[in-house]
């Protein structure tokens, strides 16, 4: 082991991303930082990725693998995870690139810390906007994105954080592996914010780190499938984090509070006509009470590396006035 120039594996869940596959990997090839390897793994894709993915083969540092059928992204990054040779690991989108000198900073940053378990990248939009700088938990029990759409400069210094995006998040192999993975009932939608979340009860920081810069494009896919996400997806897997990871103290009040405010939201998709939108949000509910055995199961797991039950830091320090205003106008527009 390299112990000033560890080596780093990038992993890249590639999912009908014919359009932005070629450059997000010439991106990482480019960089300062040379002790690196790719894996990418094709979930399925029904698209053109292939033929672009097959023009890399010859390419020493990449290795690709295909999957005949979706699994979700979780499934595809485990299995990258289970083939790297990496003391670190950096998770990026397709649809990402990154900046020649990002995994020097990361590189740098992790081994200078090592109470730092992840590294949340600065991705900044098509438009020049920030992506985010990771995100917190509302009182409502709902996440929200730190600095989305705010000017990049905004956000020069570091940020303790409770979780990232796995379009440009950095972690220790080892502490993945402790905290076994990404979740692979998660097909799509919340894994992230799961992995981060036990990442912090295992006792290790996350951090927005600005050095770290990369550029995330939105794939058409994330447009096409957004009602969907957000209205079953989204709100199951969220709600699944509660139950799954909450302490105690936290669980008996949070679950309520967050399920009134489903409850409510299905209520006025119901009053605007929006029938199989409502219907949703009740099917999200209905599959974790149907599931909540397999999901308490999940919770004696945590205790297995769990060290930190009181999260001190899942709120952020935001206004919260300030948010109850962003998640009323969010309720009133979704």
């Amino acid at each position: 082991m390299n112990k000033t120039h560890p080596k780093i594996t990038i992993i890249v869940a590639n999912y009908n991303g014919t359009n932005y596959i070629k450059a997000c990997l010439n991106s990482v090839l480019k960089s300062s930082y040379k002790n690196f390897e790719i894996i990418v793994v094709d979930d399925g894709s029904k698209d053109n990725s292939k033929s672009v993915l097959k023009s890399f083969e010859k390419e020493k540092k990449i290795k690709i693998f295909y999957f005949k059928k979706n699994k979700g992204a979780a499934c595809a990054r485990n299995f990258g995870v289970k083939r790297s040779k990496g003391e670190y690991i950096l998770f990026i989108d397709f649809d990402c690139e990154i900046e020649k000198k990002c995994l020097a900073a990361i590189i740098k940053k992790l081994n200078k810390d090592k109470e730092i378990g992840g590294i949340v990248l600065k991705l900044i939009t098509d438009n020049g906007k920030l992506d985010s700088a990771g995100h917190f938990y509302s009182i409502f029990g709902f996440p929200y994105e730190v600095g989305a759409g705010e000017n990049p400069e905004n956000y020069q210094k570091e940020l303790p954080v409770f979780g990232s995006k796995t379009a440009g998040f950095a972690v220790r192999k080892d502490v993945i592996e402790k905290i076994h993975g990404f979740d692979e009932d998660y097909v799509i939608s919340g894994e992230d914010t799961d992995l981060s979340w036990r990442i912090i009860l295992a006792n290790y920081q996350l951090i927005y780190f600005p050095e770290a810069i990369g550029y995330h494009h939105q794939k058409e896919t994330e447009v096409k499938s957004t009602k969907y996400r957000i209205l079953y997806e989204g709100i199951k897997n969220n709600l699944c984090n509660l139950i799954k990871n909450s302490s105690v103290s936290l669980l008996w009040w949070i679950i309520p509070l967050h399920i009134f405010s489903l409850l409510l939201l299905s209520l006025k998709l119901l009053i605007q006509g929006r029938i199989n939108d409502s219907l949703w949000i009740y099917k999200s509910i209905l599959w974790n009470i149907i599931h909540l055995n397999k999901t308490l199961e999940k919770r004696k797991l945590n205790k297995i590396f769990a060290k930190n039950d009181n999260i001190v830091n899942m709120f952020g320090s935001i206004n919260h006035l300030q948010l109850m205003k962003k998640g009323w106008k969010w309720f009133l527009n979704v």
